[in-house]
C-alpha cells in the first residue's frame, strides 16, 4: 500500500522527496500522471523506472506495449526479462541481449528455440548443465546431435531414450547404463531403437515394481510386443 496516497499534504512529510526513487512508487506515478510529461517528478520517476529491470520491462509490457529503449540495459540485466523482450518486440535475434540470456538454462533454451530458430552457441554451456534442455536444444533447435549435452543427456533413462530415439535414430551407446535401470524407457528403447531383444535392459522389466495384482507391465509388453511371446 502507498501511504503516501492516504495524507491531505503528503509533500510535508519525511522521504516525500524521495519516493519516485522507489520502482514500485514511480510505477504507480507515472500511471497517474500519464499527461504530466514534462515535469521535473515525472523525469525523476521515469528515469527510476528505467534503471530498474522489472519496472522496465513491465513498463514496456504493460504501458506503452511497445520497446522502452531507455530501459534496456537495466531490462537486459535478468535473462527472464531480456528473453521476454526480445520475443515479444523484435521479430530476430537482438544480440544486446544474447550476453545475459546466455547465462540461463531455460531461457539459452527458449532463445534458441523461439527465437533464432537454431543454433546458440553462446548460451550451450548453459544449456548442457541439464538433460531435458540438452535433449529439446537437439530436438527443436539444432535438429542434430548435440555432443557438448550428451554426458548429461546420458545421466537421464527418459532424455536417453528420447535422444536416441529422436534425434540421433539409433543407438545411444553412453545413456544405455541409465535406460538400463528403467523397466519403461528399456521397453521402449528395445522396442523403437534396437527393434528387438535387449537383454541389458531386461533385469529392470522383470523386476518393476507391480500392483496389487502382480503384473509386471513392461515386461508383459516387452514379452508380446519385442519377444513375440
Amino acid at each position: 500500500m502507498n501511504l503516501y496516497k492516504l495524507h491531505t499534504n503528503k509533500e510535508e512529510l519525511i522521504g516525500y522527496d524521495k519516493i519516485l526513487n522507489v520502482p514500485k512508487f514511480a510505477m504507480d506515478y507515472v500511471h497517474e500522471n500519464a499527461k504530466s510529461d514534462n515535469t521535473e517528478k515525472y523525469k525523476q520517476a521515469m528515469n527510476t523506472i528505467a534503471n530498474d529491470s522489472e519496472s522496465a520491462y513491465n513498463y514496456a509490457a504493460d504501458t506503452i506495449y511497445g520497446r522502452f529503449p531507455e530501459g534496456e540495459d537495466a531490462i537486459f540485466e535478468k535473462a527472464d526479462n531480456a528473453f521476454y523482450y526480445v520475443y515479444t518486440h523484435f521479430d530476430e535475434r537482438y544480440r544486446p541481449a544474447e550476453d545475459i540470456i546466455s547465462t540461463s538454462t531455460e531461457y539459452a533454451l527458449r532463445y534458441a528455440v523461439d527465437v533464432v530458430e537454431g543454433e546458440f552457441i553462446a548460451g550451450e554451456d548453459a544449456i548442457s548443465t541439464n538433460a531435458g534442455a540438452s535433449y529439446n536444444y537437439a530436438r527443436y533447435a539444432l535438429y542434430a546431435p548435440f555432443l557438448e549435452g550428451e554426458d548429461i543427456i546420458a545421466t537421464s533413462a527418459k532424455y536417453s531414450y528420447k535422444y536416441a530415439n529422436e534425434v540421433i535414430k539409433g543407438r545411444f551407446e553412453a545413456g544405455e547404463d541409465a535406460i538400463a535401470k528403467d523397466a519403461q524407457w528399456s521397453y521402449w528403447y528395445a522396442k523403437n531403437v534396437i527393434k528387438g531383444r535387449w537383454e541389458k535392459g531386461e533385469g529392470a522389466m522383470k523386476t518393476e515394481k507391480t500392483d496389487d495384482e502382480g503384473t509386471m507391465k513392461w515386461w508383459n509388453l516387452y514379452l508380446k510386443a519385442v519377444l513375440r511371446k
